[in-house]
């Protein structure tokens, strides 16, 4: 057989090969990224949970925080520091998430429902107050949102 002939088909052969190998590679891509997105999900849904537990196992931070949202003003100075540190960890939850919305790596469906609860807390005045006395500790992106949201 002519080596030309011969040589032509190890080229095309070796095209389809490497053409293969590109649909492979965008096949394990793809399963990869779902991967990561239910990963992600799930770590926001455990870290929601950690967030919101001590209010529904403990009364006495439930009590706290009714307290807070009525009059923040009016918490002693150790129950002050435990809303702040807690608001802190919400705001921070809240800030990953959005953060992971605008990187695509939160599903838009997912997204909408998160937002919708953080407006709903920012309609709180004891969240609201909370917000615009720390807003500086927070993304650009999130100071944003809770301008178009309050």
């Amino acid at each position: 057989m002519d080596p030309t002939i011969l040589s032509a088909y190890a080229t095309v052969a070796a095209a389809i090969g490497q053409i293969s190998a590109i649909f492979y590679l965008a096949r394990q891509l793809k399963q990869s990224t779902q991967a990561l997105r239910v990963a992600t999900y799930q770590a926001d849904v455990a870290n929601s949970t950690s967030i919101l537990s001590a209010l529904y196992t403990n009364p006495e931070v439930a009590e706290l925080q009714m307290r807070a949202h009525k009059d923040p003003k009016s918490l002693s100075p150790t129950e002050a520091l435990r809303w702040d540190n807690y608001m802190l960890c919400a705001l921070r939850h809240f800030d990953s998430l959005y953060y992971q919305f605008r990187v695509g790596t939160l599903e838009p469906e997912l997204w909408v429902g998160y937002r919708s609860a953080f407006a709903s807390r920012l309609r709180n005045k004891g969240w609201r107050n909370w917000f615009e006395d720390n807003q500086n500790s927070f993304s650009p992106a999130l100071q944003n949102l809770v301008s178009e949201l309050v």
